[in-house]
């Protein structure tokens, strides 16, 4: 699950840090994490998209990324 926030949450039971928010994100599975966070009221990302950029790609250049490449500059043999 991923959180928006900002800084440091405090995790006072365990006396130790919750979990840091990096670029006002954090990103965690764990079940106890999430609950406290929750409770606290930080918001949660909707994670059912991806975050990528789509480039349209046209049929010749696929069928050139399948052809074998071709060098480039000749490697000389190895003398006998």
């Amino acid at each position: 699950m991923i959180f928006t926030g900002t800084g440091i949450v405090w995790d006072g039971e365990n006396d130790s840090r919750l979990c840091k928010f990096t670029e006002n994100k954090f990103e965690t599975e764990d079940k106890r994490t999430i609950d406290i966070l929750s409770k606290l009221g930080y918001e949660e990302v909707e994670t059912d998209f991806i975050d990528v950029e789509y480039k349209e790609v046209k049929e010749e250049e696929i069928e050139a990324i399948k052809e074998p490449k071709k060098a480039t500059h000749n490697v000389p043999k190895k003398k006998k």
